[in-house]
């Protein structure tokens, strides 16, 4: 039987698709992508460290500048799942100040 050439019904798959349960990648290719997941956290986190009060677009900007080829969506997910947060800002700094009266009492 010849495939070229040979129309195929829409309810028959056809043969050249295979099994549809494969896994994508070869083991070296998921290894190689750990590593560098690996080593893109460590870098994420040594800016975290050096900049504890950017977020994880900051971050992406500097990774990005160091030369990672990386997008924001990545890093996001990976900030989370690290759970890697800015501190809290202070109660006084989003307050606005007291007017300050020149004569007390009155």
């Amino acid at each position: 039987m010849s495939v070229a050439g040979t129309a195929f019904r829409n309810d028959e798959p056809a043969p050249w698709r295979g099994s549809t349960a494969r896994r994508s990648g070869t083991p070296s290719a998921r290894a190689r992508q750990r590593d560098f997941e690996d080593r893109l956290v460590k870098a994420m986190h040594a800016q975290a460290q050096a900049h504890p009060w950017w977020g994880y677009r900051k971050i992406h900007r500097l990774l990005v500048d160091d030369g990672w080829a990386v997008n924001v969506k990545r890093i996001e997910r990976l900030w989370r799942a690290e759970g890697l947060k800015v501190p809290p800002a202070d109660d006084t700094a989003s307050k606005p100040p007291q007017l300050q009266r020149d004569r007390p009492g009155r």
